[in-house]
This record gives structure tokens, C-alpha cells and sequence, in this order.
């Protein structure tokens, strides 16, 4: 699933900032809606990669999360630079169901 969810975030933004393009259109709410979407889930996935350090009792787990902070990391700077490239005002946190997710991991998660 999340393998999934990167193939697509990663053609959607390959397709969106085609290099050599003089000028994009302007996106769709559709468009928009989607790049905002899935920059909160890369900062909520990079939320709990840091959940996943801080609590993990394991060094499986606390390297799991490192590779997710890495990983939605690297995937939400190519998001930003599409975003930026269409004008796309980005969140600046998860959203309040993510948020409440994380809550009940970490109380002291913002």
C-alpha cells in the first residue's frame, strides 16, 4: 500500500512538472486538492516515523521509522517544488484526523 501510494505520488508529480515546459496551467481544484492531500499524509507519515524513533522498543522499529522519515521525506520536496511550480498553497500540518492518530501515540505530538 504504501509502495503504492509512493509510485502514484511520485508519476502524479513527475506529470505535473514536466521538465522543459515554458509554462504550466493552472491545476484543478482536483489537482490541488490531491498535492494538499498528500503533503499531510507525508507530514503525518514523517510524524510518526519520528513517533516510531522516539517510542520503538526495538531497532526494527526505530529504523523503520528513520526509513519513513527519509523516504516521505524526499517524496514531500519534489511535492513542495510541484506545489510551488502550480501556485498550490500547502497546509502546514497533518490534518485533525491524522493529528488525533498521532495524539494517541504521542500525547505531546503537534
Amino acid at each position: 500500500m504504501l509502495l503504492r501510494r509512493m509510485a502514484v505520488l511520485i508519476a502524479a508529480t513527475g506529470l505535473l512538472a514536466l521538465p522543459g515546459t515554458t509554462a504550466l496551467a493552472a491545476p484543478s481544484d482536483q489537482d490541488a486538492s490531491y498535492l494538499k492531500a498528500a503533503h499531510q499524509s507525508n507530514l503525518a507519515e514523517i510524524a510518526g516515523g519520528k513517533i516510531a524513533q522516539q517510542k520503538g522498543t526495538s531497532e526494527q522499529v526505530k529504523n523503520l521509522g528513520a526509513r519513513f522519515i527519509a523516504d516521505h521525506t524526499k517524496l514531500d520536496t519534489a511535492l513542495r517544488q510541484t506545489a510551488e511550480g502550480l501556485g498550490v498553497e500547502l497546509p502546514s500540518a497533518p490534518n485533525s484526523e491524522q493529528q488525533a492518530l498521532a495524539q494517541r501515540r504521542r500525547p505531546d505530538f503537534q
